[in-house]
């Protein structure tokens, strides 16, 4: 499992910032990581995990995919691991991949993903953090915070734009994954 340290760093190399067999320096890795945080954050308001939708809480909940869970009074909310297919008992499924929910309370914010066998919070990642979607094509998603951290130094090359693009495409589309059928809404 690839860390952030691990994605920045790629993301300098095929940028042309960091040569080959180099370190991104302490300075360096630290605005590395904090674009990688800003790309997550991103990526989330902008509807890459889904639309969520908002519920306020004042008691103990279970948050279910998608939601963006607001609080007041610290109620527990449960992240579950598994959830009822259709509200059947039995028929338990693990939440689908690339599922997201966030819980706010207060100032405090989480953003949990679903990522293949397990949550992973988007918040207060660190440099020694596994680093969530890696495992997904690390060429790619550092290809994609390779665009971000590009900025202040030029450009990066149109074939890493190529394979940022199809990264976030693919994350986007949910193609690897099972999604819940789509039911049509007729107004």
């Amino acid at each position: 499992m690839a860390t952030c340290r691990d994605v920045v760093s790629k993301a300098y190399r095929l940028a042309g910032i960091v040569a080959l067999g180099d370190d991104p320096t302490a300075d360096e890795a630290d605005l590395g990581m904090e674009a990688l945080q800003s790309m997550f954050d991103t990526w989330v308001s902008g509807g890459m995990f889904g639309r969520l939708t908002d519920v306020y809480k004042t008691a103990a909940y279970t948050a279910l995919e998608g939601e963006r869970v607001q609080t007041s009074g610290s109620p527990t909310i449960t992240i579950p691991t598994t959830y009822a297919e259709d509200g059947q008992a039995g028929t338990d499924r693990p939440p689908y991949d690339l599922a997201l929910i966030e819980v706010q309370d207060g100032s405090t914010r989480n953003r949990w993903l679903y990522d293949r066998s397990g949550w992973v919070d988007l918040v207060g990642l660190t440099l020694n953090s596994t680093c969530p979607l890696a495992d997904r094509g690390l060429n790619g998603f550092a290809a994609c915070l390779a665009e971000e951290i590009a900025g202040p130094f030029g450009d990066i090359p149109a074939r890493l734009r190529l394979s940022a693009s199809g990264f976030r495409q693919a994350i986007s589309y949910k193609l690897g994954s099972t999604r819940p059928a789509r039911t049509a809404q007729y107004f």
